[in-house]
Protein backbone atom coordinates (compact mmCIF):
# COMPACT_ATOMS: atom_id res chain seq x y z
CA UNK A 1 0.00 0.00 0.00
CA UNK A 2 1.29 3.46 -0.98
CA UNK A 3 1.04 5.67 -3.65
CA UNK A 4 1.94 6.67 -7.24
CA UNK A 5 4.76 8.69 -7.32
CA UNK A 6 7.41 10.92 -8.97
CA UNK A 7 10.83 12.09 -8.11
CA UNK A 8 13.18 14.86 -10.02
CA UNK A 9 16.61 16.24 -9.05
CA UNK A 10 19.29 18.02 -11.03
CA UNK A 11 22.76 18.60 -9.29
CA UNK A 12 26.33 20.06 -9.93
CA UNK A 13 28.57 17.75 -8.49
CA UNK A 14 31.94 18.63 -6.64
CA UNK A 15 34.55 18.00 -8.87
CA UNK A 16 36.55 14.71 -7.95
CA UNK A 17 33.44 13.38 -6.88
CA UNK A 18 33.61 9.27 -8.06
CA UNK A 19 30.53 7.23 -9.08
CA UNK A 20 30.74 4.79 -6.04
CA UNK A 21 30.47 7.70 -3.86
CA UNK A 22 27.30 9.16 -5.90
CA UNK A 23 26.03 5.68 -5.33
CA UNK A 24 26.18 5.91 -1.59
CA UNK A 25 24.25 9.04 -1.48
CA UNK A 26 21.40 7.29 -3.59
CA UNK A 27 22.03 3.74 -1.98
CA UNK A 28 18.70 4.24 0.11
CA UNK A 29 16.23 4.89 -2.56
CA UNK A 30 18.46 2.20 -4.95
CA UNK A 31 17.84 -0.56 -2.11
CA UNK A 32 14.12 0.28 -1.87
CA UNK A 33 14.13 0.40 -5.58
CA UNK A 34 15.80 -3.32 -6.04
CA UNK A 35 19.27 -2.83 -7.60
CA UNK A 36 22.74 -1.97 -7.56
CA UNK A 37 23.56 1.89 -7.39
CA UNK A 38 26.61 1.51 -9.06
CA UNK A 39 25.46 -0.46 -11.79
CA UNK A 40 22.62 2.17 -12.14
CA UNK A 41 24.36 5.11 -12.43
CA UNK A 42 27.67 3.30 -14.88
CA UNK A 43 25.40 2.11 -17.66
CA UNK A 44 23.41 5.62 -17.71
CA UNK A 45 20.34 4.13 -19.33
CA UNK A 46 16.84 3.64 -17.42
CA UNK A 47 16.17 1.10 -14.96
CA UNK A 48 13.69 -0.75 -13.18
CA UNK A 49 11.15 0.73 -15.95
CA UNK A 50 11.00 4.58 -16.04
CA UNK A 51 13.38 5.66 -13.60
CA UNK A 52 16.75 7.05 -14.30
CA UNK A 53 20.38 7.95 -12.85
CA UNK A 54 22.82 9.60 -14.77
CA UNK A 55 25.76 10.95 -13.50
CA UNK A 56 28.61 12.53 -15.72
CA UNK A 57 32.15 12.55 -13.50
CA UNK A 58 33.64 14.70 -16.29
CA UNK A 59 31.29 17.70 -15.70
CA UNK A 60 29.59 16.46 -12.27
CA UNK A 61 26.15 16.96 -13.76
CA UNK A 62 23.83 14.45 -11.75
CA UNK A 63 20.00 13.79 -12.89
CA UNK A 64 18.15 11.50 -10.98
CA UNK A 65 14.38 10.55 -11.70
CA UNK A 66 11.96 7.62 -10.06
CA UNK A 67 8.98 6.60 -11.01
CA UNK A 68 6.01 4.48 -9.96
CA UNK A 69 4.13 3.23 -6.51
CA UNK A 70 5.93 3.67 -3.21
CA UNK A 71 5.50 2.95 0.70
CA UNK A 72 4.73 5.86 2.20
CA UNK A 73 8.21 5.61 4.17
CA UNK A 74 9.52 6.33 0.49
CA UNK A 75 9.46 10.13 1.40
CA UNK A 76 11.96 9.52 4.29
CA UNK A 77 14.76 8.06 2.51
CA UNK A 78 14.24 10.92 -0.14
CA UNK A 79 14.87 13.39 3.01
CA UNK A 80 17.57 11.48 3.77
CA UNK A 81 19.47 11.44 0.65
CA UNK A 82 18.69 15.30 0.57
CA UNK A 83 20.91 15.28 3.26
CA UNK A 84 23.67 12.99 2.18
CA UNK A 85 23.36 15.01 -1.16
CA UNK A 86 25.05 17.89 0.78
CA UNK A 87 28.37 15.48 1.15
CA UNK A 88 28.73 15.43 -2.68
CA UNK A 89 27.34 18.14 -4.32
CA UNK A 90 29.09 21.71 -5.06
CA UNK A 91 26.06 23.87 -5.40
CA UNK A 92 22.42 23.93 -3.43
CA UNK A 93 19.56 22.80 -5.15
CA UNK A 94 15.95 21.18 -4.96
CA UNK A 95 14.11 17.92 -5.27
CA UNK A 96 10.81 17.77 -6.26
CA UNK A 97 8.90 14.95 -4.72
CA UNK A 98 4.95 13.80 -5.98
CA UNK A 99 2.44 12.07 -4.37
CA UNK A 100 0.06 11.57 -7.48
CA UNK A 101 -2.78 10.05 -5.14
CA UNK A 102 -3.49 12.92 -2.76
CA UNK A 103 -6.88 14.73 -4.01
CA UNK A 104 -5.21 18.36 -3.28
CA UNK A 105 -3.00 19.52 -6.00
CA UNK A 106 -1.52 21.75 -3.53
CA UNK A 107 0.04 19.37 -1.72
CA UNK A 108 1.14 17.06 -4.29
CA UNK A 109 4.22 18.37 -4.84
CA UNK A 110 7.12 18.59 -1.83
CA UNK A 111 9.76 20.53 -2.31
CA UNK A 112 13.41 19.46 -0.65
CA UNK A 113 16.93 21.27 -0.80
CA UNK A 114 19.88 20.24 -0.53
CA UNK A 115 23.16 21.86 -0.19
CA UNK A 116 27.00 21.61 0.68
CA UNK A 117 25.89 23.78 3.96
CA UNK A 118 23.01 24.88 5.96
CA UNK A 119 23.82 28.52 5.03
CA UNK A 120 24.18 27.57 1.47
CA UNK A 121 20.23 26.23 1.18
CA UNK A 122 19.18 29.37 3.12
CA UNK A 123 20.43 31.62 0.65
CA UNK A 124 19.41 28.67 -2.21
CA UNK A 125 15.97 29.28 -0.40
CA UNK A 126 15.67 32.93 -0.29
CA UNK A 127 16.86 33.57 -4.33
CA UNK A 128 14.72 30.83 -5.18
CA UNK A 129 11.35 32.63 -3.44
CA UNK A 130 12.31 36.18 -4.16
CA UNK A 131 12.72 35.29 -8.05
CA UNK A 132 8.93 33.78 -7.50
CA UNK A 133 7.77 36.71 -6.04
CA UNK A 134 9.11 39.50 -8.47
CA UNK A 135 7.63 36.99 -11.20
CA UNK A 136 4.39 37.39 -10.03
CA UNK A 137 4.76 41.44 -9.82
CA UNK A 138 6.15 41.34 -13.55
CA UNK A 139 2.33 41.90 -15.03
CA UNK A 140 2.19 44.50 -12.43
CA UNK A 141 4.98 47.09 -12.26
CA UNK A 142 6.95 48.73 -15.22
CA UNK A 143 10.06 47.19 -15.81
CA UNK A 144 11.94 50.18 -14.48
CA UNK A 145 10.38 50.00 -10.97
CA UNK A 146 10.84 46.21 -10.63
CA UNK A 147 14.53 46.88 -11.87
CA UNK A 148 14.50 49.44 -8.85
CA UNK A 149 12.94 46.51 -6.66
CA UNK A 150 15.09 44.12 -7.48
CA UNK A 151 18.17 46.29 -7.21
CA UNK A 152 16.74 47.68 -3.24
CA UNK A 153 16.53 43.78 -2.73
CA UNK A 154 20.25 42.72 -3.86
CA UNK A 155 21.35 45.70 -1.64
CA UNK A 156 19.64 44.33 1.01
CA UNK A 157 20.98 41.15 0.97
CA UNK A 158 24.62 42.30 0.52
CA UNK A 159 23.74 44.46 3.88
CA UNK A 160 21.17 42.63 6.39
CA UNK A 161 18.97 44.41 8.51
CA UNK A 162 20.78 46.36 11.45
CA UNK A 163 18.18 48.28 13.55
CA UNK A 164 20.53 50.79 14.81
CA UNK A 165 21.21 51.97 11.18
CA UNK A 166 17.88 52.13 10.05
CA UNK A 167 16.32 53.49 13.01
CA UNK A 168 19.10 56.42 13.11
CA UNK A 169 18.10 59.22 10.70
CA UNK A 170 20.38 61.59 8.77
CA UNK A 171 19.02 64.88 8.48
CA UNK A 172 15.16 64.45 8.64
CA UNK A 173 15.55 61.69 6.62
CA UNK A 174 15.38 57.68 6.73
CA UNK A 175 14.90 55.61 3.52
CA UNK A 176 11.79 53.83 3.76
CA UNK A 177 12.31 51.43 0.63
CA UNK A 178 15.72 49.47 2.07
CA UNK A 179 16.02 50.47 5.61
CA UNK A 180 19.81 52.39 5.41
CA UNK A 181 20.22 55.82 6.27
CA UNK A 182 23.47 56.08 4.16
CA UNK A 183 23.75 56.10 0.09
CA UNK A 184 20.66 54.74 -1.03
CA UNK A 185 20.96 52.19 -3.67
CA UNK A 186 17.26 52.60 -5.38
CA UNK A 187 15.21 54.92 -7.20
CA UNK A 188 11.90 54.03 -4.79
CA UNK A 189 13.42 56.76 -2.04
Amino acid sequence: MGYEHTMHLKAKVAVGTTVQQVAEVFKPIMEYAGYDGVDAFTKAETVAGDDQFLFDPKTGELEVSTYGEVGYSYSDLVYGMAANLGRIVAEPGEIWLYDHDTGDIDEAKTVIEFGPSEEAIKTYIAKRDIEAGLKMLEPHLPGDVLDAVRRVISYAQERPYDPSVANSSVGDRVCQACRHNDVCPGTLC
